[in-house]
């Protein structure tokens, strides 16, 4: 599964740049520009693996473990958490098992993202500011465990940006409860992000004078503000991406609580059935908020969520991951409620139609958890293992083409794969993705705007003065337009000679001198 992400990929280079004093740096890009995209403590970790054991790929296992330990940290805070906001010994412990075995929590402890490790810190300062609220403000008990809050919430921002999200979450829980001292203790968790972000807001790209296709795709590897800044021009592209996100935030709960294929442009009567059971899983955790005022998960939530909305990836399932067990929650209670309604109006000596209204209901509620129950065992994890079995097929022709480029090219050669640090892991050549498509394409469904991207296309390769092309059958797996990317490519390196093709001609390199030497 290593390398699907890219993000991944990326993580884990960074973190072998570290172990070998290079610093927090990209080093599979040939410009070295500074990563202001991605904090430094994720990477920082899995550097801990390289300094053990530097033989890369053998070295995974052990980073693939990382993630695995977070996961235990996320079910042991999770259980806390549900205890805190109300939930019984046995609730606690079901729920908070079924969110870490949850299909998505398993893929994301799979696959080297810093996206386990946030959501583990997060929920674990969320359950020690849920026991300092229970101590006197004044004991040093209650000192001490609002300075282990504010390490984890340090550790959290320093993870992902999100982090200041979770920062102001606590914050507000903090002074809504009138300890002012801890709510200033723990603001100081999130000034170095805000510094970064306020910084990463006013600085240049440092690729100005860069083809335009070149700086975006810099830009994209290095900047989030700037990315987003780039590819959300005017308030339609923003109001568009904000109205897409908003509308899969709200079919979010039913999704991940019963495995509803409600993601995307779906039809709009799976979408209208998807927002109602959303709003009973709402209504579920709000009921909680009631009875449990000031929560800091509930203001996380709250916080997070107009972030979430505004972004210019629409990541649910990654965005969401630390309120798996809260959405759990609010789920099974409205589900437990409207059960009892339904038994109560069996029972009772109510008239024929509002037994008949209770019996539908019931049946509703069962189909609906049953469909949940099917959807995770036996078809999510099966779909999750075809899925690996998938990538490591579709690995063995890249590592042909990875053997060729070691044996058969110079340390200086530079490269254009969609698979970029992944081929610089396997062979310490440098290179870049093809280019950085913008998003505003996908959420105004304008394709005027991916064919002026596609018009650079080879901005890229000129730019960086790439000397080869490693082309797949798979490329651009990850863009919504992948067809109409890979006909681009082809159409691009058609003509140009091939250096090398795997065995089952899924993967090419194209030599690009030629072209080069042609476009100047």
């Amino acid at each position: 599964m290593f390398g699907q992400a890219h993000d991944d990929s990326l993580y884990f280079s960074s973190a072998k740049a570290l172990a070998e004093g290079q610093g927090h740096v990209l080093p599979g890009l040939p410009l070295q520009p500074q990563p202001s995209k991605y904090p430094i403590l994720y990477p920082a970790l899995l550097s801990l693996v390289w300094r053990v054991d530097d033989s890369f790929p053998q070295n995974l296992a052990p980073g693939f473990w990382v993630g695995a330990l977070f996961a235990c940290g996320f079910m042991w805070a999770s259980a806390i958490v549900l205890r805190q906001l109300g939930a019984s010994r046995w609730e606690s412990l079901a729920i908070a098992a079924i969110s870490s075995f949850h299909p998505n929590s398993f893929l994301l402890s799979q696959l080297m993202l810093s996206d386990m490790p946030f959501a583990a810190m997060s929920l674990g300062a969320c359950a020690l500011a849920g026991r300092a609220f229970t101590e006197s403000p004044r004991s040093g008990r209650s000192r001490a465990l609002w300075t282990l809050v504010t390490l984890l919430l340090g550790a959290a921002t320093l993870t992902r940006t999100m982090g200041v999200a979770v920062t102001a979450g606590v914050v507000a829980a903090a002074i809504l409860r009138r300890r002012f001292g801890a709510a200033a203790l723990c603001s100081a968790a999130g000034l170095p992000v805000v510094f970064s972000l306020l910084g990463a807001l006013s600085a240049g790209d440092g690729a100005e004078a860069a083809p335009d296709g070149l700086r975006q795709t810099l830009i994209f590897y290095t900047n989030y503000a700037g990315f987003w800044r780039l590819t959300t021009p005017d308030w339609e592209a923003f109001a568009a991406q904000a109205l897409f996100n908003l509308t899969e935030l709200l079919k979010h709960p039913a999704a991940l609580c019963f495995l509803l294929p409600a993601a995307g442009r779906t039809s709009g009567l799976v979408q209208a059935v998807s927002i109602a059971i959303s709003f009973g899983v709402f209504k579920g955790i709000f009921e909680t908020a009631s009875k449990r005022p000031a929560y800091p998960l509930h203001f996380i939530l709250l916080a997070c969520a107009p972030i979430v909305v505004v972004w210019n990836y629409t990541l649910m399932l990654r965005f969401m991951l630390p309120f798996t067990p809260l959405f759990y929650f609010g789920a099974w209670r409205e589900m437990k409620a409207l059960g009892g309604v339904c038994i109560e109006k069996l029972r009772g000596r109510e008239p024929v139609a509002e037994k008949a209204i209770a019996a539908v209901m019931g049946i509703g509620i069962a189909v609906l958890a049953g469909y949940g129950v099917r959807e995770m065992v036996w078809r999510s994890y099966p779909r999750l293992a075809r899925s690996a079995a998938m990538r490591s097929s579709h690995l063995l022709p890249r590592l042909e083409a990875y053997r060729w480029i070691r044996e058969q090219t110079d340390q200086g050669d530079l490269f254009i794969s969609y698979d970029d640090v992944e081929l610089h892991l396997y062979t310490g050549r440098q290179g870049m993705r093809p280019m950085a498509f913008s998003t505003a394409a996908f959420y105004l469904q304008d394709e005027k705007i991916l064919d002026r991207d596609l018009e650079k296309l080879g901005d890229v390769a000129r730019g960086i003065g790439a000397k080869y092309w490693v082309v797949t059958d798979r490329d651009y797996e990850l863009e919504t337009a992948d067809i109409q990317l890979r006909d681009a490519t082809r159409g691009l390196t058609e003509g140009l000679a091939v250096v090398f093709e795997s065995e089952d001609r899924s993967v090419r390199i194209v030599d690009l001198a030629p072209w080069l030497s042609s476009t100047r």
